[in-house]
């Protein structure tokens, strides 16, 4: 199946959970990943918010939490413009504070997506934005989270530029790779 055959299929699959089901399991991924995660060696982290009306992993209750386990983490989002990331720390309320600085490494990058594979490779909404962001964040760990209906069995086709993941989350399970 190809990529766009897929996003379709899974964009579908999602739109049809429940306000209920989707509350339900994003908690459950967001009550996992702190299993991925040494918070001794995170001091910043970039983490998505959700899209609106695309029912996406929350990931307010995992922002909450972390601020909660490390109050000095530094927190950063992205929105995107044009074929632009434009990524932004986050106040203590998580509201858009200030640019983080061009060239800037974190430790922990928090990725959405609608799929995976099996050698860690995801299939978001097409653009390739967090495939070139990742290319700039080398060191850091970086953590998808999914619904388990997301992994695909067979091997997702992948382009060259297309970064793989360190770990994916989900309400069943962790992969790591």
């Amino acid at each position: 199946m190809d990529k766009e055959s897929i996003r379709k299929k899974l964009k579908a699959e999602r739109r049809a959970l429940s306000a209920e089901d989707h509350g339900s399991l994003s908690r459950q991924i967001i009550n996992r990943i702190f299993d991925v995660i040494d918070w001794a060696n995170i001091h910043s982290m970039h983490v998505y918010l959700p899209l609106e009306g695309q029912n996406e992993v929350d990931t307010l209750p995992f922002l909450k939490a972390a601020r909660q386990l490390n109050p000095n983490v530094l927190i950063a989002t992205s929105h995107h413009q044009s074929r632009e990331i434009k990524t932004n720390w986050l106040d203590g309320d998580f509201k858009i504070a200030k640019k983080v600085p061009d060239g800037f490494q974190f430790g922990l990058v928090i990725v959405p997506m609608l799929a995976f594979d099996g050698r860690g490779y995801r299939l978001g909404f097409g653009g390739g934005f967090y495939d070139r962001f990742l290319a700039t964040q080398p060191d850091a760990l970086r953590v998808g989270l999914c619904y388990e209906f997301g992994h695909q069995a067979e091997n997702l086709p992948h382009e060259q530029h297309d970064v793989p993941l360190d770990s994916i989350v989900t309400e069943k399970n962790i992969y790591k790779f």
